[in-house]
Formats: C-alpha cells, sequence, structure tokens
C-alpha cells in the first residue's frame, strides 16, 4: 500500500493541477472575451493563484464536502461566455446576427475548417474550466459557495444573454416604429439619371486615414479631391459584414434576416428579402443593364441570391471567373488586381450597349485577419517587404482603385457616370484591430460626379442612409429624399441615428419583428 505521504503527495499534486487548469481556463475565456491585456491577465492570475494556495480553496477543507457529483451553476454561464470570446476572436466583436446569418445561408469558404476548430477550441477550455470547478468543489464546500455567487451575476452580464432577452423577451420597442417608418422609394423625375459605378472595398474603413497607420489609404485621399467625402457615416446593427453593408447600402435598411424569427424555415426560402425595394430592381425597372463583379463566391452568405432576387441580371463571382496561375488566387477569391482587370473590360462591355448601367464591384484585399495582397502589391507599393501584411494589402488595393478609376476615365468609360466608392463594412478582428478600436471609427464613403461639388460634408447617417443618396446623386431623386429607413445624405433632412441615437436605433433592430416579417413576405 502507498503511504501517506505519498498520498498526501499525489492530493497535492492533483489540487495544483486542477486549480492551475481552473485559473489557465478562466483567464482565456475572460481575456478573449474583454479584450484585455496579457500582461493584466497575467496579474491577475497570480493574485487568484496565491489566495487559492493561502486559503488552501479545494484542498478538502470540509470533508462533509465530498461527493461523487457536483454540477457547476457556472456550467451555463461559462459556455456562453466561450461563444461569447469565440465571437471576438473571429470578427473581432459580438456579432449573434452575423453568426446566425451565416449559418443560415452558407459557409462556403477555405477558412471554414479554421472558424469550427476555434468554436470547439473554446468549448473545449469551456468544459476544462467546468470539470475543475466541479472537481475542486467536490473537496471543499467553500469552492461551491463561490461558485453559486458567481454564477448568476456571470450569466446577467454574459452579452449572449443580452442578445436572447433582446430578441425573445422585447416585443414592442416603442421608441422607432420600423415598420412605420420604411418606405420603399418613390422616384420623383428621371430626367437626369445616370450611370452608377459602385465599387466595394473589403473592410478599408476611413479609419486607415489616420496618421498612426502612415499613408496606408494615399492613393484613395488622392482620389478624394475628385469628389464629395461623407464624413460620418457610423455602423449600425446588422450592417457590420459584406453582405450586411450591402444589403444596407442598396435596400436602405439593416439585414433583418431570419434570426430566432425564421428558425430553420430557411429550406422552404428561395428569394433574398423579396419585399424589400432595392437598388438593382428600382434600376432595372428603368432600362438599366445591371452587372455584378466579386472576387469571392457568390454562394457565400448568399450574396447570389440577394442580387438575382433584387435586379442584377449579370452576376459573375469567383466560379466564374477563369484562372490561368494560381497567384490569381487568394484563400478567399480573385485578387484585387486581377479584378480590376476584368472590371475595366466590364465597364466597357456595359459602356458598348445603348442602355445605363449599375455596376457593382467587391473587392477582397483588406479581408480580416491579415489581409489578401495581390501579387503586384510589391511593385505598386514602397517598402512593400517591410509592411504588415494586413497594412500593405490596404494600401495596394487602395492604390489599384485609383488607378481603375484613372484607366477608365482615360477611355472615356466613365462619363455621364456617378462613381461612389465606400467600405462594405468596419474592419473585424484584424491585425491592426487594436490602433482600430482607439480611433473615432466610419466608414470611408467617396461620391464622384462633376455635378456634385468636390469636397467633405460631415453628416451623422448610416450604411442605410446611402441607398436615398446614391439616387440623388444619380439624378433619381425619392420623395422626401428617403428610401427604405435611409435619409439621403446630400439633403438636410435627420438620418434615424440622428433622430434616435444610436444606442435606441440598435436595440429598436435587434428587437424588431414586424418590419422584417414584412420583408421576408412572412405569413
Amino acid at each position: 500500500m502507498p503511504s501517506q505521504t505519498s498520498t498526501d503527495r499525489l492530493k497535492y499534486i492533483k489540487w495544483v493541477g486542477a486549480l492551475l487548469l481552473c485559473l489557465i481556463a478562466s483567464v482565456h475565456l475572460g481575456r478573449t472575451a474583454v479584450q484585455g491585456g496579457e500582461a493584466k491577465a497575467i496579474v491577475i492570475a497570480v493574485m487568484f493563484l496565491a489566495i487559492a494556495v493561502l486559503f488552501k480553496l479545494g484542498l478538502n477543507k470540509d470533508p462533509k464536502a465530498m461527493g461523487r457529483k457536483y454540477l457547476p451553476w457556472l456550467t451555463i454561464p461559462v459556455i456562453l461566455l466561450a461563444i461569447w470570446a469565440a465571437n471576438i476572436r473571429l470578427f473581432g466583436q459580438f456579432d449573434v446576427s452575423a453568426v446566425i446569418f451565416h449559418i443560415q445561408h452558407g459557409l462556403d469558404y477555405d477558412g471554414v475548417g479554421d472558424d469550427i476548430a476555434e468554436f470547439i477550441l473554446f468549448l473545449i477550455t469551456a468544459a476544462i474550466l467546468i470539470l475543475t470547478v466541479s472537481y475542486l468543489a467536490r473537496r471543499d464546500q467553500r469552492i461551491k459557495w463561490i461558485d453559486r455567487l458567481i454564477a448568476l451575476p456571470l450569466l446577467l452580464v454574459n452579452p449572449v444573454s443580452m442578445h436572447l432577452f433582446d430578441r425573445v423577451l422585447i416585443t414592442k420597442n416603442g421608441k422607432v416604429p420600423l415598420v412605420e417608418i420604411y418606405e420603399p422609394p418613390v422616384i420623383v423625375s428621371e430626367e437626369k439619371s445616370k450611370n452608377l459605378l459602385l465599387i466595394y472595398l473589403e473592410s478599408m474603413e476611413a479609419t486607415y486615414d489616420d496618421p498612426v497607420f502612415g499613408d496606408t489609404f494615399s492613393d484613395l485621399l488622392e482620389l478624394s479631391e475628385q469628389g464629395l467625402r461623407l464624413n460620418g457615416v457610423d455602423q449600425i446593427q446588422d450592417t457590420g459584414w459584406t453582405i450586411a453593408g450591402m444589403v444596407a447600402s442598396q435596400c436602405g435598411i439593416p439585414l433583418l434576416g431570419y434570426g430566432l424569427v425564421m428558425k430553420n424555415r430557411l429550406k422552404n426560402i428561395d428569394s433574398f428579402l423579396p419585399d424589400a425595394k432595392c437598388l438593382g430592381t428600382e434600376l432595372s425597372s428603368r432600362g438599366y443593364q445591371t452587372s455584378y463583379l466579386g472576387g469571392a463566391d457568390l454562394n457565400f452568405a448568399a450574396k447570389g441570391r440577394f442580387l438575382k432576387t433584387h435586379g442584377y441580371d449579370t452576376t459573375i463571382g469567383m466560379q466564374d471567373i477563369p484562372i490561368e496561375h494560381e497567384s490569381q488566387m487568394s484563400e478567399w477569391g480573385i485578387h484585387d488586381d486581377y479584378l480590376f482587370d476584368l472590371a475595366l473590360t466590364e465597364l466597357k462591355r456595359l459602356n458598348s450597349q445603348d442602355a445605363p448601367y449599375l455596376f457593382s464591384i467587391l473587392t477582397l484585399g483588406g479581408h480580416s485577419p491579415a489581409g489578401y495582397p495581390a501579387p503586384s502589391c510589391d511593385e505598386l507599393i514602397e517598402n512593400s517587404e517591410t509592411m504588415d501584411r494586413l497594412l500593405l494589402s490596404i494600401s495596394c488595393t487602395a492604390a489599384l482603385t485609383q488607378t481603375f478609376i484613372i484607366k477608365a476615365q482615360s477611355e472615356g468609360l466613365l462619363e455621364n457616370t456617378t462613381v461612389v466608392i465606400l467600405s462594405d463594412h468596419l474592419a473585424m478582428k484584424n491585425t491592426q484591430y487594436d490602433l482600430l478600436t482607439q480611433r473615432d471609427r466610419e466608414n470611408f464613403v467617396l461620391i464622384i460626379d462633376l455635378d456634385i461639388q468636390p469636397g467633405e460634408k460631415d453628416i451623422t447617417g448610416s450604411m442605410m442612409d446611402l441607398y436615398p443618396t446614391i439616387l440623388d446623386a444619380i439624378g433619381l431623386p425619392s420623395t422626401n429624399h428617403s428610401a427604405g429607413l435611409g435619409v439621403s445624405l446630400l439633403s438636410d433632412s435627420d438620418t434615424l441615428l440622428t433622430q434616435y441615437g444610436q444606442n435606441t436605433l440598435d436595440l429598436a433592430i435587434r428587437s424588431d419583428k414586424a418590419l422584417r416579417r414584412q420583408l421576408w413576405n412572412i405569413e
């Protein structure tokens, strides 16, 4: 039989091991969720370890506390914390709407395996924390009391719980009746309608023109001298990922996805927001050619379904583009240099037709987490070999965008054309995220049009306001300069963001059921 000393030593080793695992798991989840600094997390961890050792917490202080089974009260809060932390790691912010939408509408891209592995890793970490708390609690009644004491507060402050509260318990927002405000555009004049070129720059928010990022945005700033730059386009609820930014800017609404309203009925739906009146449909009904070109897969996040539901005749995605060399592709799709070459060809085709056009382009160089610089970036960008890869991607796509516009102008392809260049949304978690979040962030929006005076205009608006703004810019103004939930930023009318403020507006969007049922045509 083993000696009492050996038994005590083994018990002590198990206790120390359980303490360390518990501490490591809790610190990892907590630090990731609140995006805290590593140094502070280590200091806090050492302090808690010292307290646990000093008071011998979990070292069989009370033999009566021993039991065969103990399910910690922390179980549900910790699992929710793991989901929260995984969201923060992957998206840079907690956005249940984005996750629900992407799960329902498609996750077909090369990185999905890594994302799933990330979620599984956090769930494993949560399981380790739950098991170690259970182990320690069976040996010490004080651990059980600590478990019960902190479980409820942790559950209440968890954003997952708050999100579920918004979606399930709030039935009336009472302050912002979105369904009553929503108004499809009613075009009042078509005499001076123009072509429209929309260029969405993946994750390239205006914040990158801050001096801390060097001359990353210099080419877009030069291009801005030709047009009107709108400062103050904020990111509101359900507009913070690519398809959501496209829906907001072309339909005047946040992406009111199925979420908890539709549950598992997606398989029975063939159209995307069928009752929303969007830009493509409006222009197509007026004889416009409508074309979309993007480097990523059209199936991802149902972009193709959205475009085809809303008036786009031509949709070109990664699966439709011939690949001659592997260098033309990244993990997400077609590199931006090749994309702009294709865009110039498509622009020539549209110009050769006897009809106005809507041409939308979506880049991918600035995609999180580290960017996807095109092969030509090394030649375009000075000192590219020493630059952060993400900043190189941003700088390169900016240069490619400027070059594309200059080429198109020199070949006479942009006559009687309004050009709108904008970020699709604010950047998600990336290598520059800490610097970005220390600043006032906003989307980049530039309108180039000979009939619009170049300069800058400070406004308080959101991506929803770009839909009526675009209609105004191309000579198709809507009644009251409004469309959807948006108000033209070229007018003097107050936007919803000005009237209600972001917190109230975000809450109204999260808790809305009436408008989403109307736009999805849910009986």
